[in-house]
């Protein structure tokens, strides 16, 4: 995979998601517009939320950051059933990832790398 390219593990945005996202309190807005926690990613015209980790990494990263991702989508979006098994895992180009989903303006974020790890409940 070229130096340029990343993986992405996360969930397509649905309709569903995208209004219990709106409804977020702004005590968890932080997991939405801060890239270390979810970032966005647009593929085409589908958007996604997840996680990036780099285009080398262990598999145990990738569950890492699935668990994660499930983490904090359940707890941001309660009762959608989210499940490690049901992650995607996207190779996408390294400047997609951008700030969180909260609203329609996606802006481009090129944060520094970030250890998942740390993060998994």
């Amino acid at each position: 995979m070229p130096i340029d390219q990343l993986i992405f593990v996360g969930y397509e945005i649905n309709e569903a998601m995208r209004a219990q996202f709106d409804a977020v309190p702004p005590k968890h807005r932080a997991y939405l517009e801060d890239p270390s926690f979810l970032e966005t990613v647009v593929i085409g015209e589908t958007r996604y939320i997840g996680k990036r980790a780099e285009a080398s990494c262990p598999l145990d990263r990738l569950e890492d950051a699935a668990r994660n991702v499930v983490s904090l989508l359940n707890r941001l979006a309660p009762g959608m059933g989210y499940k490690v098994a049901d992650t995607l895992i996207l190779a996408v180009e390294a400047p997609a990832p951008t700030g969180g989903e909260a609203a329609d303006d996606v802006q481009n974020s090129d944060g520094p790398g970030f250890e998942y790890a740390d993060l998994v409940d």
